[in-house]
């Protein structure tokens, strides 16, 4: 590789596209690490995803989704669980299976050439939206030394993940675990610090989220940061019966506001960008007269933001602008 050197000047003058995003306001283009401790819901968390993706459905129940072709690497499953599972959640997003949406449960390693299959599916998808990795322990290679790899290993292969997301312009959503807590305590500190491997791991990543979830209870939540994505930690709530995860908008109460206002202000804060009073009103399952008045009040008594005409958001995020995104998903290759 030849260094590429530019000045400033010729940087501010450069049309650069904004950042694409699969999922929008949730997940853009690059490496996404998923963590999470085994049995927590993550696998079916990327499943989901990978639907909503292949399907243009909201996902989370919220967050619209990049239409595209998706690679669904299923790696630690078989075609008897990936079927279970696939059906139940289809039966929760009340959607149809889809031809955008390939499933693989093997797949070479990356030193036996796991990446130029990769590829080879890239170039016969152009219009690939997503790949998911699940895990990334089943995809990297092994290592001779008591399985333990340093830094610079695990740094490498997860970046290289990354390179080929970036120049394709595409997401890929990498699974890994978490460690578990030590005695005494209930999580760390820095949920970053749960994730299992060397800090190389979380240092190639563009964007990373910890999912978790207690025993025994529906309820959880997703920590999220990144280059692109602003911190922030999502309530979530599973639904048993079909393996979805939702946003729970109502554990984030505001001290003071009647239910209907929290909701609204709810709605707005995950979503995190201005919103028409039809979307509002869609997203809450609400009157559009009503949502329009309620916003009007909110607006006057300071709890709400108008900073473009017919467009409502928090006066703490009056200032954030995003992009405009276009985004889509697909079937099963056999790379032996």
């Amino acid at each position: 590789m030849t260094p590429d050197t530019f000045t400033l000047t010729d940087l501010m003058r450069e049309e650069i596209p904004p950042t694409r995003w699969a999922i929008d306001g949730l997940i853009p283009e690059g490496l996404t690490l998923l963590a999470g401790r085994p049995k927590a819901g993550k696998s079916w968390l990327a499943h989901h995803l990978g639907l909503a993706v292949a399907t243009e459905r909201p996902a989370l129940g919220f967050y619209p989704c990049r239409s595209g072709s998706v690679l669904y690497l299923a790696l630690e499953d078989n075609k008897r669980r990936l079927k279970t599972r696939s059906a139940k959640l289809m039966a929760g997003m009340g959607i149809t299976p889809h031809e955008r949406l390939c499933m693989a449960y093997r797949w070479p390693k990356v030193a036996s050439g796991g990446m130029t299959h990769i590829e080879k599916w890239l170039d016969t998808h152009p219009d690939a939206s997503l790949i998911i990795i699940d895990t990334l322990a089943k995809l990297r290679d092994n290592f001779a030394k008591d399985g333990k790899g340093t830094y610079a290993d695990d740094y490498e292969v997860v970046a290289s993940f990354q390179r080929q997301a970036m120049d394709r312009g595409i997401t890929n959503i990498t699974l890994t675990h978490t460690r578990k807590p030590k005695s005494g305590d209930q999580e760390h500190d820095d949920p970053l610090d749960e994730v299992t491997g060397t800090t190389g791991i979380t240092g190639a990543a563009d964007t990373i989220m910890v999912l978790r979830r207690n025993r025994q209870t529906p309820n959880g939540r997703l920590f999220i940061t990144g280059r692109d994505i602003e911190e922030t930690a999502l309530p979530l709530k599973i639904d048993m019966q079909h393996g979805l995860w939702r946003l729970d908008p109502d554990s984030l109460p505001e001290d003071g506001l009647t239910p209907e206002r929290r909701d609204l202000i709810a709605t707005i804060r995950i979503a995190r960008r201005p919103m028409t009073i039809t979307e509002i009103a869609e997203a809450r399952e609400k009157d559009y007269g009503a949502v329009a008045m309620l916003c009007r009040k909110m607006v006057e008594d300071g709890q709400l933001a108008c900073p473009a005409r017919g467009k409502y958001t928090l006066p703490e995020l009056k200032d954030e602008i995003k992009q405009p995104h276009d985004f889509t998903i697909l079937t099963i290759p056999n790379p032996d």
